[in-house]
């Protein structure tokens, strides 16, 4: 299972979900998501980001926020495992964690992997120097091909 950026998301919560399933997928590959909305937006900028660039990914975070739990969202929800996936790292399959060094979710992958780590769960965290959020989709930025490499050699691994 896997997905990017909203669809990291996505995939860690429902590999969450089902992880007591029959259907229950033998690995998961996240790239560049949001896994803790409680620290959205929270965490300082990438390193080398600019101010302009910081102030503009705060403010895409608060209407990422707003348009997916709402203008108020109750605290609670934003623990929820189904919401913020790292909140239930214990019940993930073996992940794969990729985002870029210049992405601002970087803290955000970083905060899994670390979750990951201290729950025991086979896992493999990078972050490719330099690349923007969406990368993947990229092939012409020089971070795309080898990511994509590691992510098929990780599901010859564990699938």
């Amino acid at each position: 299972m896997g997905g990017d950026s909203a669809g990291a998301n996505l995939a860690a919560a429902v590999a969450a979900v089902l992880a007591g399933d029959e259907a229950r997928p033998k690995a998961a590959l996240l790239m560049y998501g949001v896994f803790d909305f409680t620290q959205l937006g929270n965490a300082p900028p990438a390193p080398g980001m600019d101010p302009g660039t910081a102030a503009a990914s705060r403010e895409a975070f608060g209407m990422m926020m707003a348009a997916y739990l709402g203008t108020a969202p109750d605290p609670a929800a934003l623990r929820d495992p189904q919401v913020s996936p790292l909140y239930a790292a214990a019940k993930l399959p073996p992940c794969h964690v990729v985002v870029g060094g210049a992405d601002p979710l970087a803290v955000q992958a970083e905060a899994l992997a670390s979750a990951l780590a201290a729950a025991g769960v086979p896992h493999e965290h990078f972050v490719d120097a330099g690349m923007p959020h969406g990368y993947l989709q990229m092939e012409f930025l020089p971070g795309a091909r080898p990511a994509l490499e590691r992510m098929v050699a990780f599901l010859g691994r564990n699938v």
